[in-house]
């Protein structure tokens, strides 16, 4: 099996800041990087290290010394041109696509995993409950998003997590919405998206603000996503259905009228990328396991006038989970 994607090499080798490719074998397993990283390779355990600076060929020698015939290769983490450029390079060996192995290993996660992505959400919490003092008339939402983003890495973050989303008064009805040059009005619904990088994992939260008086429609959806969210989080215990949680989630909020706004799913794991296997979808049938670590963001967009999302994240335990973020 070859496995170029980034993150799981790096989840395999333990050498998360690598560039290479991890080439697993009955005879062993080489991690094939070129000089740059020659240090960081020696402490990949388990794999045997491989500076080059013609990986392919490196490969080759490689596969042809072992005699493999047959090589599983990662479709997802390929471009055209570089599966052109593999098969011609190892002619007389049939490539066969195999998807999701690495990423279902990753889906459960180790307690130092754990620790880390705690520790993200620990750096996440504090530097928006910071800066939300900001949060008033005037002030932009690119502004906001800066001092999110320098606080972060004030207080520990290696980086953020994804781009921060900061989106005011009928900008928040775009679920993904990218900070602007608009300023807060009096009135104004505020939705902020953050997230930390710590030792390479994620955290990701979502919190809404009002300033001054809030309307009738957008105080019940506040209250449903709140009391949607609730029902998933009660539910969420190892062997059910991921499907099952976003599928109960969505048919509280259609059955309070506002189904057709609820346009994404529930949530997604959360460890090296912010968005990972498993996913409170309705296409996701992966039954939960001890350890998995997901957010649950139940939202209401209404246009033209504003959305709700509360995100939290998630650790399912033994008999249910704990939520990770206040």
């Amino acid at each position: 099996m070859l496995i170029s994607g980034h993150k799981n090499v790096g989840y395999l080798t333990g050498t998360l800041g690598i560039e290479g490719l991890a080439l697993i074998t009955r005879s062993g397993s080489f991690l094939i990087t070129d000089p740059r990283f020659s240090q960081e390779a020696q402490s990949a355990a388990g794999f045997i290290p491989e500076i080059t600076k013609s990986p392919l060929a490196t490969m080759r020698k490689i596969t042809r010394s072992l005699k493999i015939r047959r090589l599983g290769f990662e479709p997802n983490n390929i471009s055209y041109a570089g599966f052109n450029k593999l098969k011609k390079g190892l002619k007389g060996i049939t490539l066969i696509p195999v998807s999701g192995r690495v990423e279902k290993l990753r889906a459960v996660k180790t307690d130092k995993e754990i620790a880390c992505i705690k520790r993200a959400a620990k750096i996440t919490l504090k530097s928006l409950t910071q800066v939300k003092r900001f949060i008033r008339p005037g002030i932009s939402e690119k502004d906001l998003a800066a001092r999110l983003d320098m606080a972060l890495r004030h207080n520990g973050a290696e980086g953020n997590a994804f781009p921060t989303i900061v989106a005011s008064g009928p900008n928040t009805a775009k679920p993904h919405a990218r900070p602007t040059a608009r300023k807060f009005r009096l009135n104004d619904i505020i939705m902020i998206d953050i997230g930390a990088n710590y030792m390479g994992y994620s955290s990701d939260l979502t919190r809404v603000f009002f300033l001054g008086r809030i309307s009738a429609n957008l105080k019940r959806a506040y209250k449903i996503v709140k009391e949607a969210q609730e029902k998933a989080i009660r539910a969420i215990r190892p062997g059910v259905r991921a499907s099952k949680i976003d599928g109960l989630t969505r048919n509280y909020i259609e059955s309070k009228g506002f189904g057709k706004y609820f346009t994404h799913s529930l949530g997604h794991g959360v460890g090296l990328d912010v968005h990972e296997s498993p996913r409170f979808s309705g296409k996701d049938k992966t039954p939960l396991l001890k350890g998995m670590v997901l957010t649950v963001e139940p939202g209401i967009y209404l246009p033209g006038e504003g959305g709700v999302r509360v995100e939290d994240m998630v650790l399912v335990t033994k008999r249910g989970c704990v939520v990770l973020t206040r």
